[in-house]
């Protein structure tokens, strides 16, 4: 076709605005979005964003898309130059010309037609009309005025511009109208369609009454949204003149500043010019003198003058030059004029402002928190995020008073309150009905700023009644870790037989920093640019530069600390727990000096340690439970681990997230999780080797395993997985052994879905071959890749379904599989067309 062959669309402007490309109607086929702007079907795939919706690169927001069927039908009329171009004006109700007068060269002459022949079936000029009427074949043809009611009756249906056949269904799929031949052809094939007659019926019998009426009560609310938008249109455009006007006269003030600090600079060059020569020259002056006077005195000491008056005169002249002590040899005034520019002047220039909306604007407004991450079905006073307000430009809109709400699909009563902090942030806090939420695995929630939809807007919100956690990613190569800390996007691991901490990447496991130690680390915690350690085995705990590495001072020491071992902070406090001495001590983290101590027979060999606003949480490894110690009195209040069954082997490390605690076991290499409060057992994640350090960032939960020298990211099983999780390893340090994985030694790492690797064995099928892969059970497993002698095994789903995560080691290490548990996937209609 000619608009495919780059013709029409570079004559005639129909190419894309991005690639430049002629839009045609099988290659590029223009693709309009619901914001207006067109685009070609290859860059609309490129800017796919969330499920069917478009990022337009124009004004960056998400649309819906369709084909452009009328940028579509001037392409097919370019490219089919003989259709009825009164076909075309029929459909679209125009002037129509005669379709009788030709000229001598067989060119139409456009005559405008007054009358229509049914029986002909075409329009007549009064000239033709005339002539048919005298013709013995067409005069007795029913020929009426156009403006008549018959005319409108018998005149034909639109023909297609395509094909040139009548108009006569209308395609659902496109909602637009279709000729018999368009039917089977590849824009239309395999559409619903029905018939005019049965599609006009169909949309009778939806108009309604009220429907009417409430199209009459929508001409009011158009038209005053109308108005607004008009009266906006003016307000923009006299607001561009006042900023305009603005912005001149800043300017123009700057300027004449400039110039006046310009002239004072100058002045100031003169003046200081001309005090320097006034003292330069009456200095050369008087050197001139005394020069003079030196000349001409050695002049008259070699000859006799016999004039006695003159002579002494000359000789005490003489006398008085030689003597002359106040006489300077250096200039009095130096040649150092320089001009000092005042520092961060140019920088200070280099941006005299922005031209900014101050207004909010909802695309660029964000919402964070954990009320838009997922709904916990335990969270008696419900759930809450942030709602954060962005100017058109993305600045932030620092003052408050819009109006922020919220809507909740499936009719879950949400009782919702906002409230504005005034600094452009809005704090929301919403709780569903519990009784109809309880059979609802997820719904959607529509954040709204001044009525129109932020960011991300509606939130798909999973909806959280099982504490399942699933390996989300490992973050491998670090070393035998024992303990961990989070600050910010980074994760601070112990490393107990290096004497190391290594500053990792939660997101890639990129290690950024190691920072040497005096002593085996265990627990730490973090206090602005301060790192506190446990040295397990000199008996300090060690503060240190986060930053730099630098040893700041020590605290403890034998005789003060023994074996310390778990840490944390609060205030000006911190708590450290000692392994052997079997105790608690609080000490003041700037100097260490004992605050108080808890000594209790039944805590033995404490290890992790953990604080929330009442209570201190504590390991004890040889006693097997965790004990619960109120924090202002350390009074015993709960013992985890002997009632209602429970039973912990080793517990090691403590973490916590909301209202649950994770209880990391040594013995079993499990970790428990309970309810805070009541302590009922809510769960357990099996395959954990040797969880030595736990901690909590954002419903992910991070295992310091020594076992495998490597992190466990979990994360709970209602989460999607990490955007990170899909990108593969990122270790500069990897571990030693055969193989390569893009250019990180050792023969495995972990992919999106299990093992990818380079080379070696492939398994893509639900086949058993010996032990390389295990049987599946139900559904898909991941594609396995390894390499060398690293043989890995991919990971079974379990007899329920679930995503499999598969763990590898370098060389010839054979791992099994971590089970991922259930992970069901339903099909939710919202009965709105989305899914």
């Amino acid at each position: 076709m000619a608009a495919e062959s780059g013709k029409v669309g570079k004559t005639r402007g129909l190419d894309c605005p991005i690639c430049f490309e002629s839009y045609g109607s099988s290659i590029n086929v223009p693709m309009v979005l619901s914001c207006g702007h067109t685009l070609c079907e290859n860059c609309v795939g490129k800017n796919r964003r969330a499920g069917e919706k478009v990022l337009c690169p124009f004004d960056s927001s998400l649309w819906t898309v369709t084909k452009n069927f009328a940028l579509l039908q001037i392409l097919e009329l370019e490219a089919r130059p003989g259709v009825h171009a009164a076909d075309t004006k029929a459909a679209a109700g125009e002037q129509q010309n005669c379709d009788i007068c030709c000229g001598e060269d067989g060119e139409t002459i456009l005559h405008d037609a007054t009358v229509y022949c049914i029986d002909c079936e075409q329009y007549l000029c009064d000239q033709a009309a005339r002539l048919h009427g005298r013709t013995k074949t067409t005069r007795e043809h029913a020929v009426v005025p156009m403006e008549d009611a018959e005319f409108r009756k018998a005149r034909p249906q639109p023909s297609c511009p395509f094909h040139g056949m009548p108009i006569e269904y209308l395609c659902l799929e496109d909602d637009c109208l279709v000729c018999v031949k368009c039917l089977p052809c590849p824009i239309h094939n395999g559409h619903r369609c029905k018939a005019i007659p049965e599609a006009l019926a169909d949309e009778n019998r939806m108009i309604s009454a009220d429907l009417i009426q409430e199209g009459r009560g929508k001409i009011d609310l158009v038209s005053r949204a109308l108005r607004v938008a008009e009266e906006t249109i003016d307000g923009v455009d006299e607001r561009q003149r006042l900023v305009k006007g603005q912005v001149n006269s800043y300017v123009d003030e700057l300027e004449a500043v400039l110039q006046q600090q310009r002239n004072e600079l100058l002045k100031r060059v003169d003046e200081t010019t001309t005090s320097k020569l006034k003292i330069l020259s009456a200095q050369a002056e008087a050197l001139r003198c005394i020069l003079e006077s030196l000349v001409n005195g050695v002049d008259h000491l070699e000859r006799h003058d016999t004039n006695e008056a003159r002579d002494l005169l000359m000789k005490r002249a003489f006398r008085k030059s030689v003597e002359n002590t106040h006489l300077s040899m250096e200039p009095d005034a130096l040649n150092d004029l320089e001009f000092v520019a005042r520092e961060g002047t140019q920088e200070m220039l280099g941006s005299l402002g922005e031209v900014a909306e101050s207004g909010p604007c909802a695309f660029n407004t964000t919402a964070g928190g954990p009320g838009v991450l997922a709904y916990q079905m335990q969270a008696q006073k419900g759930m809450k995020f942030t709602v954060s307000a962005r100017s058109r430009t993305s600045l932030p809109v620092t003052c408050g008073g819009e109006r922020v709400s919220i809507k909740v699909d499936k009719n879950l009563n949400p009782e919702w309150q906002v409230e504005d902090v005034g600094n452009g942030t809005y704090e929301v806090e919403y709780r569903l009905n519990s009784d109809r939420l309880r059979d609802e695995r997820s719904f959607r929630l529509f954040v709204r700023l001044n009525s129109k939809d932020i960011q991300g807007s509606p939130f798909t919100v999973p909806v959280r009644k099982d504490y399942n956690y699933v390996v989300d990613r490992s973050l491998q190569g670090i070393g035998l870790v024992s303990g961990g800390i989070i600050d910010g996007d980074y994760i601070f691991v112990a490393l107990y037989s290096q004497n190391q901490i290594v500053k990792v990447r939660r997101d890639t496991g990129a290690q950024e920093q190691r920072i040497p130690v005096n002593g085996q680390p265990y627990g730490m915690c973090v206090d602005g640019h301060l790192l506190y350690v446990c040295l397990y085995n000199t008996h300090y705990v060690g503060v240190y530069n986060k930053e730099t590495g630098a040893q700041e001072r020590m605290l403890g020491g034998p005789g003060v600390f023994m074996n310390p071992v778990g840490l944390a902070q609060e205030g000006e406090e911190l708590f450290i727990t000692e392994h052997v001495a079997h105790r608690l001590q609080v000490v003041r983290k700037d100097d260490g000096t004992p605050i108080r101590r808890l000594e209790d027979a039944t805590l033995r060999s404490p290890f992790g340690l953990l604080l929330d606003e009442q209570h201190i949480y504590i390991s004890s490894n040889t006693g097997n439970h965790v004990k619960v110690y109120s924090k202002g009195t350390l009074n015993l209040v709960h013992t985890v681990g002997e009632s209602g069954g429970q039973f912990l082997q080793s517990p090691i490390s403590l973490a916590q997230e909301d209202d649950i605690l994770f209880v990391g076991c040594n013995g079993n290499n499990l970790v428990q999780l309970y309810r805070k409060g009541t302590f009922e057992a809510l769960g357990t994640i099996h395959n954990v080797n040797q969880p030595y350090g736990a901690c909590t960032h954002e419903n992910f939960l991070y295992l310091c395993c020594m076992g495998v020298s490597a992190v466990t990211v979990l994360r709970p099983s209602f989460l999607d997985p990490s955007p990170h999780a899909r990108k593969g390893p990122t270790v500069p340090f990897a571990p030693t052994g055969a193989g390569t994985l893009e250019g990180i030694a050792g023969g495995g790492g972990i992919g999106e879905a299990g093992v990818l690797g380079l080379g070696g064995v492939e398994f893509e099928d639900g086949t058993e071959n010996g032990s390389d892969l295990e049987r599946r059970r139900g559904g898909r497993d991941a594609l396995l890749r390894g390499e060398g002698d690293g043989m890995m095994r991919a990971g079974s789903r379990g007899e329920t379904g679930g995503r499999a995560a598969v763990r590898g080691h370098a060389g010839d290490g054979m791992v099994p599989a971590l089970n991922a548990g259930p992970a069901d996937h339903d099909l939710v209609d919202f009965g709105d067309g989305d899914y």
